[in-house]
């Protein structure tokens, strides 16, 4: 999903200031920074490890809380014209 998007559907609902949705935020910061590292510093390190963990953790964190979570709270109108943006 697209980063404004996703913003725009958590002020939608309000959910900025929920621990999950904080988490994942952090987590995109994590996942980043790891990614300039490797890139900038050690294409061969050990952080690869760490970044699939991470990646791993947050993306199963998205399929089994961030998106049922979505789907409970936005209509379905406001879901189906999402739909493009998450395939």
């Amino acid at each position: 999903m697209k980063k404004k998007s996703f913003f725009r559907i958590m002020r939608f609902t309000g959910s900025l200031d929920r621990e999950e949705i904080r988490e994942m935020l952090l987590e995109h910061v994590q996942i980043r920074s790891l990614i300039f590292q490797i890139e900038k510093f050690d294409p061969n390190s050990a952080l690869f490890q760490e970044l699939g963990e991470l990646l791993e953790k947050h993306i199963r964190k998205e399929e089994r809380v961030i998106f049922p979570f979505i789907e409970e709270a936005l209509p379905d109108d406001m879901l189906e014209d999402l739909a493009p943006l998450l395939k």
